[in-house]
């Protein structure tokens, strides 16, 4: 696997694969991911985005809110979800939906966090309510937005680092 750049790999009927390595420890890593202060702060998308709300119930059963608005086009977008498994720092599972449902009504979220030497890859395996969600998802610019998201990502964890 390359070092940083996401990929995403289609896996069947309804599932997107969306892989991306850090070069930070595994800790570190689910930290950034699961806590309402450092997520704020890099899953903002492109440029002129803000997390106003970062809501984060870390249990089985607990739900999260995460609403985003842009100031220069007065944009507004929010999703949320209940975090159905949770086996850290290894994995979690979670359902989500978007306010406007333009990935479908409700999609799960499985993401893995696996340590190889001093970086962690992050792998989302996303299962979509169908193949027409999917085709959509895959046409739109989801894939270079959490890309922009993750290269703040990687700057955060150096910056919890030390570096």
């Amino acid at each position: 696997m390359q070092f940083g750049k996401l990929t995403q790999e289609r896996l069947g009927a309804k599932q997107l694969v969306i892989t991306r390595s850090f070069n930070a420890p595994r800790d570190l890593v689910v930290k950034a991911n699961t806590q309402p202060e450092y997520v704020r702060r890099w899953l903002l998308g492109p440029p002129g985005w803000e997390m106003p709300i970062c809501e984060m119930d870390l249990r089985v059963g607990g739900r999260y809110r995460w609403e985003w608005s842009h100031a220069e086009s007065n944009m507004r977008m929010g999703l949320g979800g209940e975090y159905l498994e949770l086996d850290l720092p290894r994995r979690m599972r979670v359902t989500q939906a978007f306010d406007d449902a333009w990935d479908g009504k409700q999609g799960i979220i499985e993401t893995g966090f696996l340590e190889q030497g001093a970086q962690t890859v992050m792998k989302l395996t996303i299962t979509y309510e169908s193949e027409e969600i999917l085709e959509r998802v895959m046409q739109s610019p989801m894939a270079s937005g959490m890309e922009m998201g993750y290269e703040r990502l990687e700057a955060l964890l150096n910056e919890m680092e030390g570096k």
